[in-house]
């Protein structure tokens, strides 16, 4: 309370027309600051308890590599290969790889 109110005569104590910008900010942050000063927040409710979840097994890792050659193993793994190799976006990537 005591910074506010320092801060309140410190700038009424100042020329007007150069402090016209700082009180258009102090007019917004003076009703921020008499609203909090008036309402105290509601405290939060507590957190809701959830059942714990059962837990679930991690995905096993397979490598790229793997993950291509089962792809060129099915016809619409080749074509969707095809589809990504002609795709100039991926060009882009390619080349602004950094080295």
């Amino acid at each position: 309370d005591a910074l506010a109110d320092s801060a309140w005569s410190d700038l009424l104590a100042c020329p007007k027309p150069t402090t016209t910008r700082a009180m258009a900010i102090v007019m917004v942050e003076g009703l921020r600051d008499a609203q909090l000063r008036v309402m105290r927040p509601a405290p939060f409710p507590p957190p809701a308890q959830k059942p714990p979840c059962p837990p679930t097994p991690p995905a096993p890792f397979v490598p790229l590599k793997q993950r291509i050659a089962a792809q060129l193993r099915s016809p619409r793994g080749v074509a969707k290969l095809a589809t990504r190799a002609v795709d100039p976006r991926n060009w882009l990537r390619l080349i602004c790889l950094p080295r």
